[in-house]
């Protein structure tokens, strides 16, 4: 391995051997999605129980507008409604349930 060919790699946390940098960033940016998937699916479970997206906020500790925007884009990726919203409170569909 010529010196160029090392200037990206760096040590691995796990086992102290080289790896590329850029697969270390790879390996973040799954875990950082995984985890903003999970808060998600959280967010989701709480509509379950017919509370408002005030309230389903304030258990996930996220503002109501990012609650909102990402439960949206769930249903987005789904392609199907999860959730009736009503101006008192979320409730599943059927899908929602079947999804839960």
């Amino acid at each position: 391995m010529q010196a160029s060919d090392t200037t990206n790699l760096g040590p691995d946390p796990d086992g102290g051997e080289l790896i590329d940098a850029s697969r270390k960033n790879e390996e973040r940016y799954f875990i950082m999605a995984l985890a903003r998937g999970l808060e998600v699916l959280s967010c989701f479970r709480s509509a379950d129980k017919g509370l408002t997206n005030q309230q389903i906020a304030e258990r996930c500790g996220l503002p109501k507008s990012t609650v909102t925007r990402r439960l949206a884009a769930l249903e987005a990726q789904l392609g199907e409604r999860l959730l009736l919203r009503t101006t008192r409170k979320l409730n599943l569909t059927d899908f929602g349930h079947a999804v839960l």
